[in-house]
């Protein structure tokens, strides 16, 4: 297994366009937090609650988030698209194997990729805040569950995405689900819901159910119509297993 994860490791490092696109996430979640430091009055940024605050320099993040979901899908779907996973599985013929392997590496990359976000983006933001005067406490309130959560969110996103990928095997097509039904899909029905006064069944849509580990539940109720951060957090990772078990299924009973 250890050689196998090896081996999905070399395939992302020796690929030009990955490396790019990894240092694109970084940029597109920094450059964000850049003006909105710079940019946003003094006055109103020093009334702001530190979790919104952080929240508000995170927001290039949630993109980054996306592309990173993308690069996920494309550990799987690249090899469909160019036939290099006849080869993959000529040296390991055991797909679920393979499958794991790709899956480990997809979280081991998004965690690391994601912290380096998180902890660029909010180190910046705050040098900026605190030249102006208006710093941000980072151990205040419920802000250190928006870091880590984000960070956790991006791994469950990427896992979903490798998922899909894996049952779809078309890149276009898992990109544009990948990118549409949280970003789209779930606004839509979840405001369709809300309309229709049966809001609180949007909390099972499972890209905002995955969310509430990063929002600020210090002013809701304790009866509330969401799910607690951890529960939400604990179902959306619920549709990522079951994903990753249909896409194992199918790698393992279709032709390649």
């Amino acid at each position: 297994m250890i050689a196998l994860v090896r081996a999905e490791i070399l395939k992302i490092r020796s690929v030009r366009s990955t490396l790019i696109m990894l240092f694109v996430v970084v940029g597109l979640c920094l450059v964000p937090a850049v003006l909105i430091s710079l940019l946003v009055g003094a006055d109103d940024l020093a009334v702001m609650e530190p979790h919104d605050k952080a929240s508000v320099l995170l927001v290039g993040v949630l993109l980054s988030e996306t592309m990173l979901a993308v690069l996920a899908a494309l550990v799987i779907t690249g090899e469909y698209r160019f036939g290099t996973i006849r080869t993959t599985f000529l040296g390991e013929p055991r797909r679920v194997r393979v499958f794991l392997a790709k899956l480990v590496t997809v979280i081991g990359l998004s965690a690391v990729m994601a912290t380096v976000m998180v902890t660029v983006t909010i180190g910046v933001g705050s040098l900026i805040l605190n030249a102006r005067d208006v710093g941000l406490v980072l151990g205040s309130g419920q802000v250190p569950r928006l870091l880590y959560g984000t960070v956790l969110y991006a791994i469950v996103y990427a896992v979903i995405a490798l998922g899909l990928g894996t049952v779809l095997r078309n890149s276009a097509a898992s990109i544009v689900l990948i990118i549409v039904i949280p970003w789209i899909v779930e606004n839509i029905v979840a405001g369709i819901l809300s309309a229709l006064h049966h809001g609180s069944w949007g909390r099972w849509l499972p890209f905002q159910a995955g969310q509430r580990i990063t929002a600020d539940v210090s002013g809701e109720s304790v009866l509330g119509d969401r799910l607690s951060p951890w529960a939400g957090y604990g179902y959306c990772w619920l549709w990522a297993i079951a994903l990753c078990a249909l896409g194992a299924w199918f790698l393992h009973h279709r032709d390649a």
